[in-house]
């Protein structure tokens, strides 16, 4: 689903569509290990220290697009329910 909409809505290159859904499959396992049904528990401040983490665990850009992803990521999950 979420590569869909990166490719369909967003128009991104494969190579991109790749690096994002490896980036949301790190923050899912990280803060929703029990999977689609743990979304409903996805408080702000979960994601807030997921970020905050993770963030620098590489260059500035690289934090940056981690950011970028998560936030699409929980938009498109917070359309679809």
């Amino acid at each position: 689903m979420f590569a869909a909409y990166l490719t369909n809505e967003r128009g991104l290159a494969a190579s991109t569509v790749e690096s994002h859904k490896l980036l949301s499959h790190r923050f899912l396992q990280e803060v929703c290990s029990a999977g689609a049904g743990g979304f409903a528990a996805l408080t702000p401040e979960i994601v807030i220290g997921y970020v905050e983490r993770h963030a620098l665990d590489g260059s500035a850009d690289s934090g940056k697009a981690m950011c970028g992803v998560v936030r699409a990521f929980l938009l498109l999950i917070s359309t679809e329910n």
